[in-house]
């Protein structure tokens, strides 16, 4: 006798072992949960990540922009003892990520007005809580300072030009950007691919994703944006060595 009960099962995408002599990895820089806007908890981006078929996954949630945290933080706050931890979001999905073999980048998205300034995720943080500057260059110089790899994102959201706001453009000329969102969602901004070349920048795409991946992306019959990362193997060193390296 059959069960009628179906379940879950992970998405196979079927690429190469290795490229060069490096494995290949398939990864996500750009998540949000409800630890910022996002719609649902960190615990289920990893699960959603791994049915997807992703190997990697970065928790980038805003710095400066967290609309669920004021109402359901309101009550405690309101008594001047609880300050967020903005570390909590990376905390919980590293525990969800042992029982899914998915690998955890811990970063966080340092997000200011989008046409007038941009929005920049730092990857590989060792501390979100001493990140934020209200300067958003110098935010992004104390990310650099925690070691952390810094990706400009979606350069060309909102916006009618891939040109640089004063921000990113001090940003860029202070050498502090290693990487850019080629795509993000369903934007893809073919220029900045001569972009990355010229400065040696990582390229990436990236779901950038607030409510679920089917809903974005399986109803329409679409994979997630991934990037494809190119390491020696998917510890924290492996997979920073590698991007900084451009091998994406």
């Amino acid at each position: 006798r059959f069960s009628d009960q179906r379940y879950p099962v992970r998405k196979e995408i079927i690429l190469p072992a290795q490229v060069g002599g490096f494995n290949v990895y398939k990864a996500d820089l750009h998540t949000h949960s409800v630890y910022s806007d996002g719609s649902v908890s960190p615990q289920f981006r990893v699960r959603e990540a791994w049915y997807d078929g992703l190997d990697v996954l970065a928790i980038t949630e805003h710095i400066e922009y967290r609309p669920f945290e004021k109402q359901f933080m309101g009550y405690l706050n309101a008594q001047g003892d609880t300050k967020p931890d903005l570390n909590a979001a990376v905390s919980q999905a590293q525990k969800e990520a042992a029982h899914w073999d998915m690998f955890i980048i811990p970063g966080t998205e340092i997000t200011r007005n989008g046409t007038k300034v941009g929005h920049f995720n730092a990857l590989f943080t060792k501390d979100n809580n001493t990140i934020y500057d209200e300067d958003p260059v110098q935010a992004i110089r104390n990310a650099k300072n925690q070691g952390a790899l810094v990706m400009h994102n979606h350069p060309g959201w909102r916006k009618t030009s891939l040109d640089y706001t004063p921000a990113e453009k001090a940003a860029y000329d202070e050498g502090l950007i290693d990487g850019v969102e080629v795509m993000n969602t369903n934007e893809f901004y073919p220029g900045i691919v001569d972009r990355c070349r010229e400065r040696g920048l990582f390229i990436a795409a990236c779901s950038d994703i607030h409510g679920t991946t089917h809903n974005d992306y399986g109803y329409s019959g679409y994979l997630r944006p991934m990037t494809l990362i190119l390491a020696k193997d998917n510890s924290l060193e492996s997979l920073k060595e590698a991007l900084a390296a451009d091998r994406t």
